[in-house]
């Protein structure tokens, strides 16, 4: 039979390890988000700046290299684009940015809740003293 002070011991080290379960998936879910917020970002600025660009060039007698065939094409192409940006917007509406943020800040907390348990644990002398409750209002 295991005795208190081993069942409070394996309670802490499970809650220990839950925590930083919780902590890596909050940093790679940040980490996510970023990502798709950036790559959302660049194409969206890619077809804008076709749709712009590609009109201009034409009006300017700069185009050497395609005939106005193949242009005619990338703008319809690009036209379509337009849909991106559409989808831009209903990409910004997501608010990556600020819920990679929040994940970021809910993973540092849950750090430092880590750190400050790891710490009373070797502080103590009696780990069944310690109230586990006291953590989870944090």
């Amino acid at each position: 039979m295991k005795s208190n002070l081993d069942l409070t011991k394996n309670l802490l080290d499970d809650l220990i390890r839950t925590m930083r379960i919780t902590t890596n998936a909050r940093f790679e879910a940040s980490k996510r988000l970023s990502r798709i917020n950036f790559i959302c970002f660049i194409s969206t600025t890619v077809a804008s700046l076709g749709l712009i660009l590609i009109p201009l060039l034409d009006l300017a007698d700069m185009n050497k290299a395609y005939s106005d065939e193949v242009l005619t094409c990338f703008q319809i192409f690009l036209a379509v684009s337009v849909l991106v940006l559409v989808y831009s917007a209903a990409i910004s509406t997501a608010n990556y940015q600020i819920r990679s943020k929040e994940y970021l800040k809910c993973a540092d907390q849950i750090k430092s809740l880590i750190n400050k348990l790891k710490f009373e644990m070797s502080s103590t002398p009696d780990i069944t003293s310690i109230n586990i409750n006291n953590y989870q209002e944090e």
